[in-house]
Order: structure tokens, then C-alpha cells, then sequence
């Protein structure tokens, strides 16, 4: 016999018309009216469980928790980290709380204890609170609660917080759906969308034993709650399951319409399977078929005890169609890879997130040309920067010609020499920088070229030039030369020696009021021009050197000798 023992009314709380195990399967949890929480692990299949009951430390994740009495679970992903956290009510009318540390192939319920980590901390809500918590009722992202209670009220509780920092807020009045509507005793609720149309409605098993049926009459995110009981509206009208009624409704055959299990006082377990459809519900009784009915047994052989609540979750998740995430993500529902930085993380900017975590990601950085999204903004985050190819097996960036970086970021210096920007003769800076130098092309007054990265000066750190290396001092000041000594955008070519003409009167060496090239800075009293082998000669600028005209000699054909003219224009 699978099932193991335990106490009398049964209950079970399915996560909505969704599957819940993320191995394609659910399983469930059984609180008992002992306090204590049994564990049925589904080794079944989508479409037929078979639960197997779990004793042991490790593979119990509520082993040894004892809440009281009457424990009865409602488990939700109440902090947005993709696990099922659980509230677990009681009959002395607390809610205790037990976040999952763990993931889910390997839950592990910790009891929060302190007003911080727990959301209902210091909570009476009356006796035999029965919390249900797995539905957003307002329609703001978030799950909100309703607690039933013995009385045959029910309280709501409004998430003020957000999805991964829950506040609940009491709401009272007209602000609770419920408010002036009760049943007989012991309200316990399953809502879903029973009508398919677009809002929630209600199930509410009573301590007599019926169960009760509240039609949305208001909205998806404004609920507003009418009895709805009778022939051709409640589809267990007429039905009496026995004392303390607790229906749950969950997918079991797989076939994306919900059926019904009921428990009761006695123990027993009915199942109601959905012979219509989702879009009109008709529930037939198959809890003598064996073949379907995975709670059989307990029509001859009663769970033993009293109040049992068992509740559909996923804690055995399984990712082996991804094989298990690669070693590079975790497995969350529904047979989901929530995979790691640099392979497909929600921090990753990428183009293509492998499902199964085996494809790396490759770095991101501004877009160098897309579509604005306003007037002032545009070049968003893109991997390789749209300026290159990912390589998935090792994460990176194969650049397009032009483009560096490790997310091709850049521009590429120019170079004459392969693997050495600027030709080995310069340094590669970026538009910011460049600004900053007063030696670099074309010349200028030191100023900056920044402050606006994310409008005018989108490019500041991402337009790159070469600053040619010089043996002397460039600029634009005082014993500065406007030229460095090699040049050319990739810094290839090479000045030769500078001289003054020997052949005019002027100076030519004089920059003083002299526009720079370029047409930006002007020479300061005292600032050199370069004059490449003094005007009589040709310079070779690949090596720097002069080929004197005739009569002119030196490194700089600043000398002459008997063959010289007497002006520039007689070389």
C-alpha cells in the first residue's frame, strides 16, 4: 500500500490550472491533524500519479515539524525566487511561514520566527485558520491570501508588498470580497477560474460537509464574490462528502482541464474527475476506479486521524530533458533552466538564451547603431555591441574588421603592423582622453569631450584614435612643435630632421600666430613648425631620412655647399 498513515479530513491544494512539478509531475505534502506534515513523492507520470510516501531525514523536507494541530499547507512562490515557499495554518489560528532555502530538487523549509523573515508574525486570525495563498486576486502581480476559519468566515489579507517582498495588509469591509458571506464551519478554500471567464472564482468546503460555490461576479482585479449554490450552478450541488469537507482541484489526468479531489473527517479521499471541459466543467464521481482514483485505498482503509491536508507542489524538479541545466543553471518549474551568469542569466544581455544552459553568452555594450527609443536615447546594451558574432562555445566576441574590445566596444586603432595598434609608434586613445591632451591631433587648448555619455557624448570611451609617439615635444605652446614626429592616422610614416630654409631670409621654423592643421589651435610666441629637411630635400617617410637637393647636405639639408642656389625656388 502506497499511502502511508494518518489523520482523518482530507485536503488537497493544487497550484491552479498549471502543472506543478517541474519533472512533469506533481507531488504532495499531507498536514495532518497532529501538527506534523507527511511527504508523497509522484513517481508516476504527468497523467496518473503515484505517490510514494517519504520518511526519511533528506527526503522529507518538513521531517520532524510539528505546527500544532490541524495543519493545513497552501505553498507559493511567495518571494519570487522561483521555489515553492509554504504557509502552513493551524488550529490555535497563527499561519507559520517556511521559506524554502534550497532549489527545488532539493527543498528545504525553514520555519521563519521573526517579524523580518515572516509575513503573518504575530497573526491570530481565529480558530482552525486555513490560509490560501497561490492566487493574485487583485490583479497587481502579486499573490494575496484568504484565511478560512472555524467560524465559517473568511478574512483577506491584500499583498501591499511586492512579488519578492510580500506585505499583507487585513482588509476589512467592502475591501474583503468576502465580507458578510460565511458558510456553516471551517471554511477552507480552492479558487480558480471555474467558469473560464478571465477572473476567479471560489470552492469552499464546509464542516458539513457540502461544498460551496462563489461565482465572481466582479472582475479579475476586483473581485466580488456571490453564492452561487443549486442545481445547474454549483456543480456539487447535492453532493455530501461527510463532516469538514476540503476540496482541491489540481490537473491529475493531464489534460488541461481541472478535477477535484475531496477529503473529509472520516478520512476518506473522493476523487471527481472533469468530464466536460475547461470552458464548462462537469465532475463525475470515479473514486471507486481504482484505475484513476489514486486515493482508492482510502475508501476501504481510511487515513487514520483527523483534519489530514495534503497540497500539490513541485520539490523534485527534474531538468533532465535540458540535461540538468548542463552544470550551468538550476532547474525550477516547469522544467525550466534558470541558468548562470555568462549562460543565459536575467543579467545577461543577449540575443539568444539556450533553454538548456549549454551556450555561452558574450559580453555586452553599446549598441553602435539602433533605433532610438526617444529623441535623446539610443544605442542600448547589445551583445557584442552589434559589432560582432558571439561564439557560443567559448562566450567570445569575434569582432567585425574595425571593432575591438571584449564586446567589440571600440573602434580598433589603424596599424601598419599586425598585433601592434598605431604601427607601434603611437598610443590608442579614446575620444575622452584625447580631448584632455594637448598633443594630440589636431592640436588644441586642453578641453574635455564627456559629462553626456548617455546622449551627445554617447561614443566618449568608445571612438578611438592614435596619439603618434614624437622625439620631441608637440604642441602648441612655447619651444613646441606643431608635428610629431611620426604621423599619418595609423602613425606609419616618420618625419624627417626639421631646418630653416638656408636659402630666405625667413624663419621658417617660426609657428608663432601660425593656425595649427586642422584648423583648431594657433602657435604661441615661441612655437616651432616643422619643415621636413629644411624645404631642400625630400624626405623619405618610411625611414625618417632626407635626399638632399644639389648643393645641400646634412640630416636636415640645412647646409649648403657652392652648388646651392640662392633661393628655395633655384633648388
Amino acid at each position: 500500500m502506497i499511502w502511508g498513515r494518518g489523520l482523518a479530513a482530507a485536503a488537497l491544494l493544487a497550484l491552479g490550472a498549471e502543472r506543478a512539478s517541474a519533472d512533469g509531475d506533481v507531488d504532495i505534502f499531507v498536514g495532518l491533524g497532529d501538527g506534523t506534515i507527511k511527504y508523497y513523492q509522484n513517481d508516476g507520470t504527468k497523467s496518473f500519479m503515484v505517490p510514494t510516501e517519504k520518511t526519511a531525514v533528506g527526503k522529507h523536507p518538513f521531517y520532524g515539524v510539528d505546527v500544532g494541530a490541524r495543519a493545513v499547507l497552501s505553498c507559493v512562490d511567495i518571494d519570487g525566487d522561483l521555489d515553492y515557499d509554504c504557509f502552513v495554518g493551524e488550529s490555535g489560528g497563527t499561519v507559520k511561514y517556511f521559506k524554502n532555502v534550497e532549489y527545488p530538487g532539493h527543498a528545504t523549509f525553514v520555519d521563519q520566527v521573526v517579524a523580518e523573515t515572516h509575513p503573518f508574525f504575530g497573526v491570530d486570525f481565529g480558530t482552525n485558520a486555513a490560509p490560501f495563498c497561490e492566487r493574485d486576486f487583485d490583479g497587481d502581480g502579486d499573490f494575496d491570501c484568504f484565511v478560512g476559519l472555524a467560524d465559517g468566515s473568511v478574512v483577506y489579507h491584500k499583498n501591499t508588498g511586492t512579488v519578492t517582498a510580500p506585505v499583507f495588509a487585513a482588509q476589512a469591509g467592502a475591501a474583503n470580497p468576502f465580507n458578510g458571506l460565511t458558510v456553516a464551519g471551517n471554511a477552507v478554500l480552492f479558487c480558480f477560474d471555474i467558469d473560464n471567464d478571465s477572473d476567479i472564482d471560489c470552492f469552499v468546503g464546509v464542516s458539513d460537509g457540502t461544498i460551496s460555490y462563489f461565482k465572481n461576479t466582479g472582475t479579475a482585479t476586483a473581485p466580488a464574490f456571490t453564492l452561487t449554490n443549486g442545481a445547474g450552478n454549483n456543480p456539487f450541488h447535492g453532493v455530501d462528502f461527510g463532516d469538514d469537507a476540503v476540496i482541491r482541484c489540481v490537473d491529475a489526468d493531464f489534460d488541461d482541464d481541472m478535477d477535484c479531489f475531496i477529503g473529509n473527517a472520516l478520512g476518506k479521499i473522493y476523487y471527481y474527475k472533469n468530464t466536460g471541459t475547461r470552458y464548462a466543467a462537469v465532475y463525475t464521481d470515479f473514486s471507486l476506479d481504482a484505475s484513476v482514483n489514486v486515493f482508492f485505498a482510502t475508501q476501504a482503509t481510511p487515513l487514520t486521524g483527523l483534519q489530514t491536508a495534503p497540497m500539490f507542489a513541485d520539490i523534485d524538479a527534474s531538468c533532465s530533458p535540458h540535461n540538468h541545466c548542463n552544470g550551468h543553471g538550476t532547474c525550477y518549474p516547469p522544467v525550466q533552466c534558470k541558468c548562470f551568469d555568462g549562460y543565459g542569466s536575467d543579467a545577461d544581455l543577449t540575443i539568444y538564451r539556450s533553454p538548456d544552459c549549454s551556450k555561452r553568452v558574450c559580453p555586452a555594450g553599446k549598441s553602435w547603431a539602433d533605433v532610438p527609443t526617444t529623441a535623446t536615447t539610443a544605442h542600448a546594451l547589445a551583445e557584442c555591441s552589434d559589432k560582432g558574432m558571439c561564439d557560443r562555445t567559448s562566450g567570445k566576441c569575434a569582432c567585425f574588421p574595425g571593432f575591438t574590445g571584449d564586446a567589440c566596444q571600440r573602434l580598433a586603432c589603424p596599424t601598419s603592423k599586425v598585433g601592434q595598434e598605431c604601427s607601434g609608434h603611437g598610443r590608442c586613445q579614446s575620444m575622452k582622453v584625447m580631448a584632455t591632451m594637448t598633443n594630440a591631433l589636431p592640436l588644441s587648448a586642453a578641453t574635455t569631450y564627456t559629462g553626456a555619455e548617455a546622449t551627445t557624448t554617447w561614443d566618449e570611451e568608445m571612438s578611438y584614435g592614435c596619439v603618434c609617439d614624437s622625439g620631441w615635444t608637440v604642441g602648441l605652446a612655447s619651444g613646441e612643435t606643431q608635428e610629431p614626429e611620426y604621423f599619418g592616422h595609423d602613425c606609419s610614416m616618420r618625419h624627417c630632421p626639421t631646418g630653416d630654409s638656408p636659402t630666405t631670409a625667413d624663419n621658417e621654423l617660426d609657428c608663432n600666430g601660425k593656425v595649427a592643421a586642422g584648423g583648431v589651435g594657433t602657435g604661441a610666441a615661441g612655437n616651432l613648425c616643422h619643415v621636413d629637411c629644411a624645404g631642400k630635400g625630400l624626405c623619405d617617410y618610411e625611414t625618417g631620412a632626407c635626399e638632399c637637393f644639389k648643393g645641400f647636405w646634412g640630416s636636415n639639408c640645412a647646409n649648403t655647399d657652392a652648388l646651392a642656389g640662392t633661393s628655395s625656388a633655384a633648388a
